[in-house]
């Protein structure tokens, strides 16, 4: 059985990947495609409907992110996408340890699956 730190940290890491995806580092954190509509009968594949429901997983990730303290959240930015962020206190590993908490409180909150 997995740990919840671990399905936190995997989580993490697809919202990373998604963050840098179809990006360059000029436009990293805004992915080049946006939420639309789409009227009328549409059949998609399985793989389609499996990307869709990632998408979703990332895109509610990346708002739990958006909503943590903005030390914890520079913690998960330097973490999981490189950043580099000064922590005059040394604190890296405290602030990291309190911001995967509450991004698993979040997944929690917003009924994702753990």
């Amino acid at each position: 059985m997995m740990r919840i730190i671990d399905v936190v940290m995997i989580e993490l890491k697809d919202w990373a990947h998604w963050m840098r995806k179809d990006t360059d580092s000029r436009r990293l954190g805004f992915p080049s495609r946006s939420a639309g509509m789409q009227s009328g009968y549409v059949s998609k594949t399985f793989e389609e409907m499996c990307e869709n429901g990632d998408v979703e997983r990332v895109m509610i990730i990346n708002s739990i992110v958006g909503d943590l303290d903005s030390t914890q959240a520079a913690a998960i930015h330097h973490r999981y996408l490189g950043t580099t962020v000064r922590f005059p206190r040394n604190n890296l590993a405290d602030l990291l340890a309190q911001a995967h908490y509450e991004v698993y409180v979040g997944m929690k909150k917003k009924g994702l699956y753990i």
